[in-house]
């Protein structure tokens, strides 16, 4: 010690005076007398320099190594490797900063410097795991979103393919064909009621195939029906020779008619004639018939005269007329008055037949309009039903037959056509 210096602190060093000659700290300090200041002694402490270890347990194992206590002449006091201690910092250790993170904090109380110092390799290591983990998991994502993709491409594309493929069947027809799809979301549903519809559609096909065989059937049984022999005309022009000869006019008038009536239900020209003659053959049925009821039978007309022109199928008002005859004027003791009225209702033709016979209940109008084809009518509602299904065939359903009646006022038919103004 100099004799300026008080106290000094010594370098790390082996303590010679220990028993177990560890490394340690030590400071000493000059002990004077009080009364005289005559140097008496130098006190001399050492400690241990592993309680510097106490701190150094604080951080991670790595950087142990790289902390250590410098003097004030860079010599190092302290590091986990004892063979540097004593040694020159800046010599042995210093790291190059460029390349480092040196930290250093110097203490307070002495003139020592601790270091503390981190390679930039080290430092960014974990940032460039965490970067790399970063792309692997990026990656990873992507593929899982790739892979979710295509799965769920597939789930909504192949329900729309079906569906597309369905309506291409049901387009050419081939109702058969068609495959359900078990998806349960919004195409699912819609697939259900497409399927509803093609199995409706294919009902409504059938169905109109169907109409359209009965209604060539009917009109091929029409013309079987049809009465074509020359010589019935021929022999009927004899009779009314002979009556006209023998001065029967009743007879003549009667086979006049009956001629007229019969070239008319044998014309081929068509299956829609116009009102005017539908309306004409009824004048040559009424003349026959009241040849038999002694013209008991009165007929009026009550018609719009731009409707005469309009076309309705053949054979439709006879019937009617027919059945208002035998079952509402026969049971009358006076004169029987059967009206026709013939009105255009927008693009409707509406046909009245009314008569002021006898009448009839619900249960026998009924009956008139619902009543098997082929079945035996008799005298009971003649030919109504087959007029009914002939004008539904010919038009659809929302034309045809409607029948009033009460008992004792007599009964009205209406007949619902369309509005044609050219045959087809």
């Amino acid at each position: 010690m100099h004799d300026k210096d008080r106290t000094i602190t010594l370098t790390t060093r082996i303590d010679e005076q220990l028993e177990n000659k560890i490394l340690a700290v030590s400071h000493a300090r000059k002990i004077h007398d009080v009364t005289s200041g005559k140097l008496l002694g130098v006190i001399v402490v050492s400690i241990d320099i592993k309680f510097i270890e106490i701190v150094n347990r604080n951080l991670q194992e790595g950087l142990r190594s790289r902390f250590m206590i410098v003097d004030e002449d860079d010599k190092i006091v302290y590091n986990v490797n004892e063979r540097l201690i004593g040694t020159l910092f800046r010599d042995n250790v210093r790291p190059p900063e460029s390349l480092n993170v040196v930290v250093t904090s110097p203490l307070s109380q002495q003139k020592w410097t601790t270091y503390l110092y981190m390679p930039l390799d080290e430092l960014t290591a974990d940032g460039k795991i965490l970067g790399r983990n970063l792309v692997t998991l990026a990656i990873v994502i992507v593929l899982f979103a790739a892979v979710i993709s295509i799965f769920l491409s597939h789930v909504i594309t192949t329900p729309i393919k079906k569906l597309l493929r369905n309506i291409a069947l049901v387009e050419k027809g081939q109702f058969e064909q068609v495959e359900p799809i078990g998806s349960r979301d919004e195409i699912g549903h819609l697939s259900i009621r497409f399927n509803r519809m093609s199995h409706e559609l294919k009902r409504m096909v059938e169905r109109m195939q169907q109409e359209e065989i009965e209604k060539a059937k009917a009109e091929m049984r029409a013309l079987h029906d049809q009465i074509k022999p020359h010589f019935l005309y021929n022999t009927l022009g004899s009779v009314k020779w002979i009556a006209s000869m023998q001065q029967a006019d009743k007879i003549v008038e009667m086979t006049d008619a009956l001629i007229s009536m019969l070239r008319y239900a044998t014309k081929s020209d068509g299956t829609l004639v116009t009102i005017r003659e539908e309306l004409d053959n009824i004048t040559n049925y009424v003349t026959i018939q009241n040849v038999r009821y002694y013209d008991c039978i009165q007929m009026r007309y009550e018609i719009e005269d731009k409707v005469l022109d309009y076309h309705m199928p053949k054979m439709i008002l006879q019937p009617i007329v027919e059945n208002a005859i035998f079952h509402g004027l026969a049971e009358l003791e006076e004169d029987g008055i059967i009206t026709i009225r013939i009105q255009l209702r927008v693009d409707t033709v509406v046909i009245e037949i009314c008569d002021n016979g006898v009448g009839m209940d619900h249960h026998t109008m009924q009956n008139l309009l619902e009543e098997k084809p082929g079945a035996s009518t008799g005298t009971n509602g003649i030919g109504l039903h087959n007029v009914q299904r002939r004008i539904q065939l010919h038009f659809g359903k929302p034309y045809g037959i409607q029948v009033e009646s009460k008992i004792g006022e007599g009964t009205i038919f209406s007949i619902l056509l369309p509005a044609i103004i050219e045959a087809k």
